[in-house]
């Protein structure tokens, strides 16, 4: 009597729903790997559009930069599988460990002969066959500690101590765009881990405050930079300069 309806789907849901029944991911798990999907493609668009003529000259070729960005996306949808299917206790278990090492990294940059120094920036880890930027890591590291620390404590002061120290480095460095990140990661899953929210907002726009300091100083410290330059290098130029790879081939 009634026709039966059937639902197609396009490739791209497929594949995600392939990878999602893999990982023994709900619904919710299903809408991150879209969305994850989704800036993956719009980052490989901007660092085409935004590399491809400091690639030529770099290298004689314009996709230089996109495949190194899609070989470490490659890589990082391979560890998120690996890290899914890795059991959860482990991770729970070596949740200080992972914390104490990035703190440690982060540490590291400011020390004579390991940490690299670039434009008066300490962001960098030189370790002679590659360069390693340790508040990546420290990302990776803080969301396994606080997913672990949270299940049981939802302690401010805490909290603010854990925070607090690795912010205090990161300024050091100075990364203001890594220090906003971690801390909206950092207090993102405070929320969720439904902390005082109401205690938390006098600090959270204290924080506001020393982001806006940090970025007044970042800003006159640019500018009397640039008085000083003849030609200063284009956005673009900068970018490319501070990526990884070209600090490589430059420092080694």
């Amino acid at each position: 009597m009634f026709a039966k309806s059937t639902t197609r789907h396009s490739p791209s849901s497929a594949f995600i729903s392939k990878i999602s029944d893999m990982l023994h991911v709900g619904e919710l798990g299903r809408q991150a790997l879209a969305v994850m999907a989704i800036l993956c493609l719009i980052g490989l668009f901007f660092v085409f559009e935004a590399s491809t003529a400091e690639s030529f000259a770099m290298v004689g070729h314009q996709y230089h930069f996109l495949r190194q960005q899609s070989i470490w996306m490659v890589l990082g949808v391979g560890a998120l599988v690996l890290g899914r299917l890795w059991p959860v206790s482990f991770w729970r278990q070596t949740a200080v460990l992972w914390y104490g090492l990035g703190v440690v990294l982060l540490v590291a940059v400011f020390i004579p002969g390991i940490g690299l120094e670039l434009n008066g920036a300490h962001r960098w880890l030189n370790l002679g066959f590659t360069l390693l930027q340790p508040v990546e890591f420290f990302k990776f590291a803080l969301v396994i500690f606080f997913a672990s620390w949270m299940i049981k404590h939802q302690r401010l002061g805490a909290f603010l101590l854990f925070i607090g120290l690795p912010a205090l480095l990161i300024i050091l460095q100075p990364d203001l765009g890594s220090l906003l990140v971690t801390q909206w990661i950092a207090f993102g899953m405070y929320f969720l881990a439904k902390g005082s929210i109401r205690k938390l907002l006098p600090f959270v726009g204290l924080g506001v405050l020393l982001g806006a300091g940090v970025v007044v100083g970042s800003a006159v410290a640019v500018g009397v930079g640039a008085a000083g330059a003849a030609q200063p290098p284009s956005s673009t130029a900068r970018q490319m300069n501070n990526s990884p790879i070209t600090l490589s081939r430059r420092f080694n």
